[in-house]
C-alpha cells in the first residue's frame, strides 16, 4: 500500500510540473511577442542541423504521426482489442478516455492561444501546441507504462520500450524539421501528452486500490 501511495506521489509530481510549464510557456507565447523571436530562432537552428538529413525522413514520421488520422485510430483500436482480450476493461476505457481527453486539451490551447505556423499558413489550424506531438507523447506514454509492467520477457520488454522511446522523438523531431512548429509549441505538446499519460496510471491506481 505504502509503495502503491509513493508511486502515486510520483505520478501527480509529474502532473504538476506538467501544468506548470505548460501555463509558463502559454503565458510567454501570449503575452512576450520577443518570446516568439527567441521561438523561432530557436527553431531555425535546429531545422539547419537536420536539414543534411534526407527530407523524407520527417515527412514519413509526420505522416505516420498523423495526429487525427486513420493510423492513430487503428494503433488505438489495436490496443484497446488486446486489452479487452486480456479482460483489462478498465485499462482499455482509461486509455481511450486519457488519448482522447489530450486531443481534446490540446485543441482548447489551440483556439485559446491562436498562434500561426511559424514558416506561413499552408498548414490547417493554429500551431501551439503541437498536437502530433501531445497525442504521441499520452498515446506511447501509456504504452511504455503497460509494457514495462505486464510484458514478462526483459529483451523484449526493454526492446518495445526503445522502439516506443524512438518513435516520440522522430514524430516530434519532423514537426520542427519540417518547420510546422515552434520549438515550444513542440515542447508543450509533449508535456500535455505527458500529463494525461500520468493521469491514466494515477487514475488506473486509485480504481484499483
Amino acid at each position: 500500500m505504502r509503495e502503491k501511495n509513493n508511486g502515486i506521489v510520483y505520478n501527480w509530481n509529474n502532473v504538476i510540473i506538467s501544468v506548470v510549464v505548460i501555463s509558463i510557456l502559454t503565458m510567454l507565447v501570449i503575452y512576450m511577442p520577443n518570446f516568439g523571436q527567441f521561438d523561432g530562432s530557436i527553431t531555425s537552428v535546429i531545422r539547419n542541423f537536420f536539414g543534411k538529413f534526407p527530407v523524407i525522413i520527417p515527412t514519413i514520421a509526420s505522416e505516420i504521426g498523423n495526429a487525427y488520422g486513420i493510423h492513430w485510430f487503428w494503433l488505438e483500436f489495436a490496443v484497446v482489442c488486446a486489452l479487452v482480450t486480456c479482460n483489462k476493461y478498465l485499462k482499455a476505457f482509461l486509455f481511450v478516455f486519457c488519448v482522447q481527453a489530450t486531443g481534446f486539451v490540446n485543441s482548447l490551447l489551440k483556439n485559446f492561444v491562436c498562434r500561426e505556423h511559424p514558416y506561413g499558413t499552408e498548414y490547417a489550424g493554429f500551431s501551439f501546441p503541437s498536437s502530433h506531438a501531445s497525442s504521441v507523447m499520452c498515446l506511447f506514454g501509456i504504452l511504455i507504462y503497460l509494457t514495462l509492467r505486464y510484458v514478462q520477457n526483459t529483451f523484449w520488454r526493454y526492446v518495445l520500450v526503445a522502439v516506443y522511446g524512438l518513435f516520440i522523438f522522430i514524430s516530434v523531431v519532423s514537426r520542427l524539421w519540417l518547420g510546422m512548429h515552434y520549438l515550444s509549441d513542440v515542447v508543450v505538446g509533449l508535456f500535455l501528452g505527458f500529463l494525461f499519460a500520468n493521469l491514466y496510471i494515477i487514475l488506473l491506481k486509485s480504481f484499483q486500490n
